[in-house]
């Protein structure tokens, strides 16, 4: 296995930053997660877009979002994959023996990434169980942060219960998962939090596409907040994320979502991203490396 770090393919143990990173004193970094599928990498502009933004929230210079790509397919290609998830962070960077709030103005960030195997999509969803928590997050949830404390905990507290992710609420509205964003079927339409609530939610990749796709294809799709209330009584629970494209939820709180297996909704949403996913024009992975 080799990794990216800072413009090389090292060795995962030869892959060490300093403790004195800021992503270590201060939990600053950014991330993203890109799902190569047979040897593409869908939705890769999105990614790319997504990463400036948060960039951008945090005055971060020095890095190129293109480098998400670049460096995407360099590791695909070092390593022999094709189904893959391609984790990129960037950090501030750090001085030694130095600790101040304030950055320094002549930092230099520190960009690192690795690529795991994945499972090829099947032919249908995932299936998971959730639980629902209070979301105890920061208000800057629309930057992809590495500050990720409030989801492991409200993750931990699910797992404990024995589910697979935890739906967050704030003031008896839905937010999302811990890392997936939520559907549910309320009535005869599918409803999702808006990505501009007031704190935002993450605007997921995935969210985005499949909200194209069914508004393409004249699907009920709506978003709009959507009450604890109505998530509990819903007949199905959607989760999207780039590594699961979209999983149904078949039992929350303990109890079965439905008849407690996917549902019709569930398929389709999977179906939708699969085939965007699997498109001719998604962008190849195979592709020159870094520097093309």
């Amino acid at each position: 296995m080799l990794v990216w770090l800072n413009g090389s393919l090292v060795p995962p143990e030869r892959a060490t930053i300093s403790i004195f990173d800021r992503s270590v004193l201060f939990g600053e970094g950014l991330y993203e997660v890109v799902r190569a599928v047979d040897g593409r990498l869908p939705f890769l502009s999105r990614h790319e877009s997504r990463l400036a933004a948060s960039l951008a929230a945090v005055d971060l210079g020095g890095v190129h979002p293109r480098i998400l790509g670049e460096v995407a397919r360099t590791l695909l290609e070092a390593n022999d994959l094709r189904d893959a998830s391609i984790y990129l962070q960037v950090t501030r960077g750090g001085m030694l023996g130095t600790r101040r709030h304030l950055p320094h103005a002549d930092l230099r960030p520190v960009v690192f990434a690795f690529a795991a195997a994945a499972e090829p999509l099947g032919d249908g969803p995932g299936t998971i169980s959730a639980s629902i928590q209070q979301d105890p997050r920061w208000l800057g949830c629309a930057i992809k942060s590495t500050n990720l404390l409030g989801n492991v905990l409200a993750l931990m507290s699910a797992s404990a219960s024995g589910d697979d992710e935890a739906v967050l609420v704030r003031d008896e509205l839905v937010s999302e998962g811990t890392a997936t964003n939520v559907l549910a079927l309320v009535g005869d339409r599918l409803v999702t939090p808006p990505t501009s609530t007031d704190p935002p939610i993450l605007a997921g990749v995935n969210r985005a596409v499949l909200l194209d796709e069914l508004r393409a294809a004249g699907d009920p799709v709506i978003e709009e907040p959507l009450p604890v209330e109505a998530l509990r009584a819903a007949r199905e629970v959607i989760v999207t994320s780039s590594r699961r494209l979209a999983a149904a939820v078949t039992r929350l709180d303990g109890r079965p979502v439905g008849d407690g297996r996917p549902g019709r909704w569930s398929r389709r949403c999977f179906e939708l991203l699969r085939a965007a996913a699997t498109r001719k024009e998604t962008s190849r992975a195979t592709a020159a490396g870094v520097g093309a």
